[in-house]
């Protein structure tokens, strides 16, 4: 079904805001359908064009997540902005959670096995929801409080994985987390 609408090209946009910050469109969530296009989302806003959306995104803070979604092109140039997400219908809100579940897929850290350093890289053997790795991490700046007793940790490969509740870890999980932030 996707497959038949052609993707809109967007020109940059003449017109700025005052203090030469170009806008974007904001739709709320009944101004506009979502569908599932592949690994995609198709985004047709009432009585405007369809566009293909690359990614769907939430903007900080991590702690607010369905605020704002930012709608993105293959380059990384906002195409739009979903507000009022409780007022999308059914399928577009299902289209919209596959998408950001896909988008923020990030395994939960149950308990740290072991952990070592060796030239600024944090090696932590850990155990996940999704089963035990092995994760580098570059510095101390890659292990960061998110919210209340949350911390998100960033591998050397971009990948993301959340401590939910610091203090339901075991003694020795904590107390490694404790040494690292």
């Amino acid at each position: 079904m996707c497959t038949a609408i052609a993707t809109v090209t967007r020109e940059p946009s003449a017109a700025a805001a005052p203090g030469g910050v170009s806008t974007v469109p904001v739709w709320s969530g009944e101004q506009i359908r979502l569908q599932r296009c592949g690994q995609r989302l198709l985004a047709i806003p009432h009585g405007q064009p369809p566009l293909h959306v690359d990614r769907a995104v939430c903007p900080f803070p991590y702690t607010a997540p369905q605020d704002i979604i930012v709608f993105m092109d293959d380059e990384g140039t906002e195409l739009g902005w979903l507000v009022e997400l409780d007022r999308l219908d059914v399928e577009s809100r299902q289209a919209l959670e596959a998408v950001l579940q896909q988008e923020y897929l990030m395994p939960r850290i149950e308990r740290i096995l072991t952990a070592k350093e060796e030239f600024d890289i944090i090696t932590w053997q850990v155990v996940t929801d999704r089963g035990t790795r092995t994760i580098e991490i570059r510095g101390r700046r890659n292990i960061r409080w998110i919210g209340p007793g949350r911390v998100l940790v960033k591998d050397a490969d971009g990948n993301r994985y959340e401590i939910p509740n610091v203090e339901q870890l075991d003694p020795q999980s904590r107390d490694i987390v404790d040494a690292e932030l």
